[in-house]
């Protein structure tokens, strides 16, 4: 593993978290949208009928349980990884590595805050990762 795919597993949870979000919200409106009505049925339910509710019931859970494990995850690798990112270095490698992976902003976004041109904040970006990478013994570049 790289240091920048180490780095990166925060966002990626993040972007779970969002899919997760979807899919609960997905769900519940599932329940409280209008069904095609069928008018070749004896009988017309005006609301689901309860195996109907049930499992929509037991998707829910499964999903909420799901995004709660996610966002659990997502807290611990947060904490570790802004953890070690303090340490790597007090000051502008760290302000880098923070805005990069934990705020998930753009290296152009990070120039533009730090008052540096782009360029340079490539340079202390590719600097940051090369001392990260060695400090806690992360290949390169991945194969």
């Amino acid at each position: 593993m790289t240091a920048k795919e180490y780095l990166s597993q925060a966002a990626v949870l993040k972007r779970r978290i969002k899919q997760l979000e979807d899919r609960v919200e997905e769900i519940r409106s599932e329940v409280s949208s209008p069904k095609a009505i069928r008018y070749d049925k004896d009988m017309i339910q005006s609301s689901p009928s309860s195996d109907a509710l049930a499992n929509y019931m037991i998707r829910l859970e499964k999903e909420e349980q799901k995004l709660i494990r996610c966002k659990e995850q997502y807290l611990d690798k947060y904490e570790e990884i802004r953890s070690r990112i303090i340490k790597v270095m007090p000051g502008i490698y760290s302000d880098i590595l923070f805005m990069r992976y934990l705020e998930q902003k753009s290296l152009v976004i990070i120039a533009d805050e730090l008052n540096y041109s782009y360029e340079w904040v490539c340079r202390l970006h590719g600097r940051a990762l090369m001392t990260f990478s060695r400090m806690y013994h992360y290949t390169q570049t991945s194969h």
